[in-house]
């Protein structure tokens, strides 16, 4: 589960901080992962997110990859 959080945290944290804001209340979904060429995430900040307080953070993987795709 370490592993998880080594690969994937520093991915997130570079692509929030790329000067980009997000709306809040609303998932964005297939946000691209920088240098990667299919790689997508979703996010969803909730309406009491603040960018200067730190959040608690929870991530949920889809084992086949299909993300809000329902196959």
């Amino acid at each position: 589960m370490r592993l998880i959080y080594h690969l994937f945290l520093p991915r997130v944290v570079t692509q929030l901080n790329a000067q980009q804001t997000y709306e809040q209340g609303k998932l964005t979904d297939s946000i691209p992962i920088a240098k990667t060429t299919n790689d997508t995430f979703a996010l969803y900040l909730s309406t009491s997110f603040v960018a200067s307080q730190a959040s608690p953070i929870l991530f949920i993987f889809e084992p086949g990859g299909r993300g809000s795709k329902r196959n």
